[in-house]
């Protein structure tokens, strides 16, 4: 599709745009019927975004705490922030995902 990145279409890149600038993201069964995710950017010493903390749960066990489940991302996503400025890690370090 011309004016695309990657294939996706530019309504796409718009939406990650303003998503990008957010502090964190919640979806409730917006991919999946009964799941829940919240994801938290994790940047470096610069601010640039080089990945993302995120957490998937059925609705039933998140239900009436999404706004825990987001400041609990957010604080999880500072930290791995702190520990690239800090130098304590690689952004590549806490490539780490687990089901």
């Amino acid at each position: 599709m011309a004016g695309s990145r990657g294939g996706a279409p530019p309504r796409y890149w718009m939406t990650v745009r303003v998503i990008a600038g957010q502090p964190a993201v919640l979806v409730s069964e917006e991919f999946e019927s009964g799941l829940v995710a919240a994801a938290a950017p994790v940047r470096d010493a610069t601010g640039t975004i080089v990945g993302a903390f995120n957490v998937s749960a059925p609705s039933f066990r998140v239900e009436g705490h999404e706004a825990d489940l987001v400041a609990a991302v957010r604080e999880a996503a500072a930290d791995l922030s702190a520990a690239i400025t800090a130098g304590a890690m690689e952004p590549g370090d806490a490539g780490v995902s687990v089901d």
